[in-house]
């Protein structure tokens, strides 16, 4: 290895070791204080780095939390991925197979959900949250309603979506009571009636205008 690549290499462990204090402080500050209480210098502070050390990294405290969730959306995104590749007809089995991994995943990053979105609402990671679980039911309503009217599937996609995340975050305020298998046989009893309604809709609903 040539000494400028040792030379690039040692960077680039140093930029990721900064990153890494950096969302380690980040933690350790939601754990006592809400996310709009919380700013550039008390991140520095905690993690013990200069300000202008974070702002070499990050242009802004937005682009930071967007560095420190990223992990938690790009799970989401391969998990719902992965189903739609899967998915080879529309049944609400298929329904609440997703819903189960909405779930785990919740549970898989619950402190961040906890923090950005039960506790405080983080409205930049919600909506980055709904434009997956949202875009994967459009693709669902989609391959069933061939031809269907966009913004009926958009506005029926939002529905779904913002229900499921509304319950699902009452759930992580209330995780010592309700077990998740718990919470996933609710959300798909509460959503069976409206999922088939829509997967077997008349035509006068999704029909283009």
């Amino acid at each position: 290895m040539s000494s400028e690549n040792k030379a690039r290499k040692k960077e680039d462990l140093r930029m990721t070791r900064t990153k890494k204090m950096a969302c380690d402080a980040l933690t350790r500050l939601l754990a006592t204080k809400a996310i709009e209480k919380i700013s550039i210098k008390d991140i520095a502070t905690e993690a013990m780095i200069n300000r202008n050390t974070f702002y070499l990294h990050f242009e802004n405290m937005g682009r930071f939390l967007e560095y420190y969730y990223k992990n938690c959306l790009d799970d989401l995104s391969v998990r719902f991925f992965d189903f739609e590749k899967e998915a080879t007809s529309l049944t609400f089995d298929y329904f609440s197979d997703c819903v189960e991994q909405l779930v785990k995943n919740m549970d898989d990053y619950s402190f961040i959900y906890q923090s950005l979105l039960v506790k405080s609402t983080y409205t930049p990671f919600l909506k980055s949250v709904e434009s997956i679980v949202m875009s994967h039911i459009q693709v669902m309503l989609r391959t069933r309603n061939k031809g269907a009217d966009e913004n009926i599937i958009k506005v029926t996609a939002y529905y779904l979506t913002s229900g499921l995340i509304g319950v699902l975050a009452f759930w992580m305020d209330n995780k010592n009571d309700i077990l998740s298998q718990d919470i996933i046989q609710v959300l798909c009893k509460l959503n069976s009636r409206n999922f088939t309604t829509v997967l077997n809709t008349p035509d006068a609903l999704f029909a283009s205008t």
